[in-house]
């Protein structure tokens, strides 16, 4: 068709305007066909098309113009071509920059056609009929290309804009893909727009089938209708949202971080079990017990401030028990450790076992358990019989035997109880007060022989600030030099001075003389008792030496008391070597008098260290024979020559039979061994003759003298001398 209205027009027109408009024709089909392919196919890529329009219409221009400038072509036809030049650049800027070709698409559709219109009514004056109708016929092509040209502008903005969405889309998947956290991203209705890998993996979906569906629909065992609820609380409160939530799907625990936006929310969630785990590991290190699982003291601390502010408010009593296993620590030292442990654990199971609702044990520490009881009532009467009833059901727990392994224990307990809250102690009472009232009142039931319980008096704790004072007192008197050794005689049956018991006083500044049944065990506490020691048989050396040069003192022995804690000390040898040699003083005069728990401690090592001392001439006297709980197996490898007769039994021998006979079976056993015997606390002239009867023949009490200072002491010597030289 193309071709027939071509040779109809070049017989018309002639043969160069028959080229002219078979070329414009051909333009105008290609336009055309652009057209049509960005209408009706949408995918074909508009960068193509730009790119092969650019270079139809440059070789359309360039064959447009030697056609104009050839010698049988229209001069006038070379404007028309030029003006391709313009639609040139639009696809060039087209191809490389879009925003310009926009401003020069809508340039060349306005200002050449305002041009060609202006000359239009001059051209139709000039112009033969020939040239107006090509003219005519460049003017609908350039109009068809203008319009084509804008179009193509517009699909080239869509084109790039999703381009570059797409582009946008592709980094943003290779971000999420790339984290670690899981990803969601859900649109206004709640519905998954986009997941990562990690996500699908961990909700155990499959991508596509999951896209387009709601939480509840794409993986409804994990998204709990809580976290559902959380998310969408946070959507419509437009606020970034921090939680944790366990899913019903694994039983794992998850953190969630939402961030709502205009229509859409981007949630982002991990695992987070591990931690969790860990967090719970640590709060269980830091309030419960290793060994035994109960509440340690910091937790019982805790509870305990919080029942104390409670029972303040409400006007209600609550107490404290504190439990304390006794002869633990020989138990744990005989059996070992794993015994011990076991037991431990045991105790927690039958205390926890007797718990009612309202009641806390804890384990304080080593072998102490604490119990807290809450609202006991309002009347301190009432609350007093609750908490000995619940401590009386305690202490029956102990009536029972613990087995561990082969091992059958028997153990009780001393349990020491004070109350807290609306009580006549007060509510000004701190947590600290608390638990020394109720540690107090244990020690007092230990005290008891234990297996009992004490309820808190303030005389009690009196007794432990007089001790504490005491205790401070020691560590100054140590320093200042305040103690002094007094001497009580021991003699024979013949009334003949024989020796001496160095015996420490102490003379407190504010209290005056303080016996050393009470301050010798709180140096043993405080463990004051060595220095103590080593100052008392420093002094006694001092005096030995002294009394080397009187003649009437040089041939007694003097008697030195040493501790658990001093014999069982690794530089006691040394001390006695040390004391012996700074003084000058005679070995063969030093006896050293030491208690049957010492040698029980260890018995090997005490029998090693007073095999040395005996080869420099010391010798050892066994105190408070009868009294402890010595096996006579031991006794006789051990390097004696002296047993002592306690005071207790010398003070009934003549009104109880079995202490009478456990003297006679001292002395008895003494003759067998060798060994001399010497009883204590004699008093009168008939406990005298009952010994001498049954062959203890030396003595020492207020029968012969007190304790007295060095110089009394020689008087008496003295003066007994003078007493046989009359007789």
């Amino acid at each position: 068709m193309v071709s027939s209205a071509s040779g109809l027009l070049a017989s018309t027109i002639g043969m160069v305007a028959a080229r002219e408009f078979i070329f414009v024709a051909c333009i105008f089909l290609f336009t055309l066909c652009a057209l049509v392919t960005l209408l009706a196919f949408r995918k074909v890529a508009v960068q193509t098309i730009a790119t092969a329009t650019t270079g139809y219409y440059a070789a359309h221009m360039c064959v447009g113009v030697w056609i104009s400038l050839s010698g049988t072509g229209q001069h006038l036809n070379l404007f028309i071509y030029l003006l391709w030049l313009f639609p040139l650049l639009v696809f060039n800027k087209l191809v490389n920059q879009p925003a310009i070709s926009r401003l020069l698409a809508r340039t060349i559709l306005v200002v050449p056609l305002l041009t060609i219109l202006c000359l239009l009514p001059r051209w139709a004056i000039v112009l033969p009929t020939e040239q107006r109708v090509l003219l005519g016929i460049f003017c609908l092509t350039y109009v068809c290309y203008a319009l084509t040209l804008n179009i193509v502008t517009r699909y080239r903005e869509k084109y790039i804009a999703e381009q570059q969405r797409t582009e946008s889309l592709k980094v943003t998947a290779e971000i999420f893909e790339s984290i670690s956290d899981c990803f969601l991203s859900l649109d206004a209705e709640f519905r998954l727009i986009y997941l990562n890998d990690a996500a699908c993996a961990e909700l155990n979906v499959d991508r596509q089938s999951a896209l387009h569906h709601t939480l509840d629909r794409a993986a409804p065992r994990f998204f709990s209708d809580s976290i559902v609820s959380r998310l969408q609380a946070a959507s419509v409160h437009d606020l970034a949202t921090l939680f944790e939530a366990q899913s019903e799907q694994n039983s794992l625990w998850y953190d969630f971080r939402c961030f709502p936006r205009m229509g859409s929310m981007s949630v982002y969630f991990r695992d987070v079990t591990n931690r969790k785990n860990d967090e719970a590991r640590i709060q269980h290190l830091a309030f419960y017990d290793l060994l035994t699982g109960l509440p340690n003291r910091q937790l019982l601390s805790d509870r305990l401030t919080q029942a104390m502010a409670t029972a303040t408010v409400q006007k209600t009593i609550g107490a404290l028990l504190y439990i304390n296993l006794d002869d633990f620590k020989v138990l744990n030292g005989t059996l070992g450790h794993e015994v011990g442990d076991a037991l431990l654990q045991q105790v927690a199971f039958r205390l926890t076992a007797c718990l009612e609702c309202g009641e806390t044990i804890a384990r304080i520490g080593g072998d102490e358990f604490g119990l807290m009881l809450e609202a006991l009532g309002k009347d301190p009467q009432a609350a007093t019989a609750a908490a000995t009833l619940t401590t009386e059901k305690i202490l029956a727990l102990f009536l029972s035997h613990f087995v561990v392994g082969s091992c059958e224990s028997e153990i009780k307990a001393s349990i020491g109880v004070t109350l807290f809250g609306a009580s006549e102690t007060g509510s000004s009472e701190t947590l600290d007060d608390l638990l020394k009232r109720a540690n107090i009142a244990m020690y007092r039931a230990k005290a008891h022989d234990g297996n009992s319980l004490r309820f808190f008096d303030p005389a009690m704790q009196i007794e432990v600030e007089t001790r504490a004072a005491l205790r401070a007192g020691l560590r100054s008197s140590l320093q200042n030099e305040e103690f002094t050794l007094h001497y009580q005689p021991q003699v024979d049956s013949e009334g003949i001075v024989i020796g001496s018991e160095a015996l420490l006083r102490w003379f407190h500044p504010e209290r005056g003389s303080v016996a050393p049944s009470e301050f010798i065990p709180i140096a043993e506490e405080a463990g004051l008792i060595i220095e103590l020691g080593r100052w008392l048989l420093q002094t006694a050396c001092l005096q030995l030496a002294a009394w080397a040069g009187d003649s009437a003192m040089k041939s007694l022995t003097l008697a030195v008391n040493v501790s658990v804690r001093q014999i069982l000390d690794p530089h006691f040898v040394d001390l006695v070597k040390g004391a012996l040699s700074s003084s000058g003083a005679d070995p063969y005069r030093l006896k050293l008098e030491i208690t049957e728990s010492s040698i029980m401690e260890r018995v090997d090592e005490v029998i090693a260290k007073m095999s040395e001392l005996k080869t420099l001439g010391v010798t050892f006297s066994l105190d408070d024979f009868g009294t402890g709980y010595s096996s006579l197996s031991y006794l006789r490898h051990l390097p004696l020559d002296q047993l002592k007769i306690d005071r207790t039994f010398t003070a009934h021998l003549l009104t109880d039979e079995k202490y009478a006979s456990i003297a006679r079976t001292i002395i008895v056993l003494g003759r067998s061994l060798n060994l001399s015997v010497i009883a204590e606390g004699v008093e009168t002239k008939a406990q005298r003759a009952f010994l001498m009867a049954e062959g203890c023949h030396l003595y020492q009490g207020f029968l012969y003298g007190p304790a007295v200072p060095a110089s009394e002491l020689e008087k008496y010597v003295a003066a007994s001398y003078d007493h046989l030289s009359v007789g």
